[in-house]
């Protein structure tokens, strides 16, 4: 298997640090001052110091290594006169230092590097969230509501009047899907442009067009929210009514009440209906409960005290 450029690396720094390392044991101490020559391996060891740490795979093996090679090997010049005891001292003081802050700051890069990338990493698992919320929220809820109206132009003996709902339905629909593709090629988050209380009394009336259950939506007419805490109301809204279509096929009814309590905006929404049958939450409601987490809220769903399906939401 060939090696990488990393692992490669950290072999010639291993090397180059051993290899000075017994040349200074097993070398006779030279009599003579250092010629020009001499500098390229303490100047070769410095940068080995840095790249070890900055790229090599495993350096905390290697690093150690090549400092302690660059600090010792001014005792190859022991015979020196010059450098008397004091002078060597000082002299392998100084190399160590060297070699210990290049070490240092290529570690400090590393790390910089590092922390970029689970950043990037970061970033592109949010956008992936947010991509993923936007066709579950809204793309799924339009289509249900076309999937509603054919199922009951089926019913009716002339089936003009629901055309027209079938096809705004659709074009909401592709406009959802068109802003998806657009924040990927963009690299960013779908807006949430449109989509906040002030959109929730048309979102109920399109859902009491279609024959079945019956939305009726208590909210206050002036509540002052943030855009996101807006927009998360609106998607928990969307995602309940989705969820009735598809769950609850026996409901007559579903209660949205919309009020500031003392811990913030308080959002229920309760049907009559049966319920799923599995009593957990699907991923759709998971994905709000996160997101309501993110803005310090909580988002709860489960059977409801008398009967249905009831959730209830509360963000600060």
């Amino acid at each position: 298997m060939a090696l990488s450029a990393r692992t490669w690396l950290a072999v010639t720094g291993a090397v180059a640090g051993l290899g000075s390392l017994l040349a200074t044991v097993l070398l006779p101490p030279l009599d003579g001052d250092p010629d020009v020559a001499a500098v390229a391996e303490p100047v070769a060891l410095l940068l080995l110091a840095f790249a070890v740490t900055r790229w090599a795979a495993r350096p905390i093996l290697v690093t150690p290594i090549v400092v302690i090679a660059l600090a010792v090997m001014v005792l190859r010049y022991s015979e020196t006169p010059a450098l008397g005891a004091g002078g060597k001292a000082l002299a392998v003081g100084l190399w160590g230092t060297a070699g210990a802050s290049a070490a240092l700051l290529g570690l400090a890069l590393r790390g910089l590097e590092r922390a970029r990338q689970a950043a990037q990493q970061a970033a592109g698992y949010r956008r992936q969230l947010a991509v993923a919320a936007e066709l579950h929220d809204y793309v799924a809820h339009d289509l249900s509501e076309v999937v509603a109206r054919i199922q009951a132009a089926r019913y009716l003996g002339e089936a003009t009047d629901v055309l027209e709902p079938i096809e705004r339905a659709g074009l909401r629909s592709l406009e959802s899907l068109e802003a998806t593709v657009r924040a990927l090629h963009l690299d960013s988050v779908p807006t949430e442009a449109g989509r906040d209380l002030a959109a929730l009394p048309e979102l109920v009336a399109r859902f009491n067009a279609v024959p079945g259950p019956r939305a009726v939506l208590v909210a206050p007419r002036r509540l002052q929210l943030t855009a996101d805490v807006a927009a998360l109301v609106y998607r928990t809204v969307t995602e309940c009514l989705t969820n009735l279509r598809k769950h609850a096929p026996s409901a007559t009814e579903v209660s949205i009440t919309i009020a500031a309590g003392t811990t913030g905006v308080e959002v229920t929404v309760a049907d009559d209906g049966s319920g799923p049958a599995n009593s957990e939450p699907g991923s759709g409601l998971r994905m709000l409960a996160a997101r309501a987490e993110t803005l310090g809220g909580t988002l709860n769903a489960g059977p409801a005290e008398r009967a249905g399906w009831q959730v209830r939401l509360v963000v600060p």
